[in-house]
């Protein structure tokens, strides 16, 4: 019995570790940058980006996420950037600290990059976030755990005014991780994750509208997707409806104003876990802080 209760914690805690190996975001088009490294320095405007995440509201323990990026060009072809992501699942959170370079060719009215980053991540795990029925269970003698592992992503990227594809590959060195001091049986290894996005936009005198879709698969765990329309007007306000297959329904709407952006987003749970829980929340804070703003050009990345 005591062997049966471990290995239905193992698999619970190594699922939990394998969906949120990255963090899940609802303002995916607003900060391309994060999964990929090919969006480094692709906007004309340098935009440090600070979001927030609460996931789950309702859920003792809830995943909760904050970061902060920032990336720009360098000189005409080449594009720098980094970021630092808190990312706290419970019993397990990660401090991610992220540098990247891209490298853009320029074709007519279309332009492709390539990008690659480096990556440290730090991995705990808090014995004490645990709650035990039996605590002198031998079986489940864990202590917490700090790890440090490196990663590595790759990333292209195609756009035009009208429109961006892009497509990468997160966590290429499939660094592992024992969150288990006493044996080999918590062995958690990074699963490569693919992610492919894009938007198209059409344009209607101040009036945007874009439709928009995202993907995001890893072996070990199910394909996330979501289709989404975001209109935007003047490049002042904007909002946006998307739906996250099997999971969420989502709002978002948004201001900006001169060098600053606020962007605040809502889920509704619509999988099973709506039982537990209401929503999530996400908010967005980016600030421009470019010599020579452009006010017109869309701050994706």
């Amino acid at each position: 019995m005591k062997q049966l209760v471990y290995v239905l914690f193992l698999l619970i805690l190594s699922m939990q570790i394998s969906a949120q190996q990255l963090p899940q975001l609802s303002l995916k088009h607003q900060n391309v940058f994060i999964l990929n490294p090919a969006a480094a320095g692709q906007s004309d405007n340098n935009v440090i980006n600070i979001v927030h995440r609460e996931q789950w509201v309702g859920f003792d323990n809830a995943p909760s996420t904050s970061l902060i990026s920032y990336n720009q060009k360098i000189g005409l072809s080449s594009g720098v950037g980094g970021f630092l992501i808190s990312d706290r699942t419970f019993p397990t959170s990660r401090l991610i600290v992220n540098l990247s370079y891209a490298y853009r060719i320029d074709m007519n009215d279309l332009s492709l990059s390539f990008g690659l980053s480096g990556l440290i991540m730090q991995y705990r795990f808090k014995n004490s976030d645990l709650t035990y029925k039996d605590i002198l269970d031998p079986s489940l003698e864990l202590r917490s755990e700090q790890k440090w592992r490196p990663e590595a992503s790759f990333g292209l990227m195609l756009q035009s005014k009208s429109f961006y594809l892009q497509f990468a590959i997160n966590q290429l060195l499939q660094s592992n991780f024992n969150s288990f001091a006493v044996t080999d049986e918590g062995l958690i290894k990074n699963s490569r994750l693919f992610c492919f996005s894009g938007q198209y936009h059409f344009f209607m005198d101040a009036h945007n509208f874009s439709p928009g879709i995202f993907i995001k698969y890893a072996p070990s765990s199910p394909v996330e997707s979501d289709v989404s329309i975001e209109y935007n007007y003047n490049e002042k306000v904007f909002g946006s409806i998307a739906y996250r297959w099997a999971d969420a329904l989502n709002f978002s709407v948004g201001y900006k104003f001169n060098r600053f952006k606020l962007a605040y987003s809502f889920d509704i749970i619509t999988s099973s876990l709506k039982i537990s829980t209401a929503s999530s929340h996400e908010i967005m804070l980016s600030i421009d802080i470019s010599k020579h703003s452009d006010a017109s050009a869309p701050s994706l990345y």
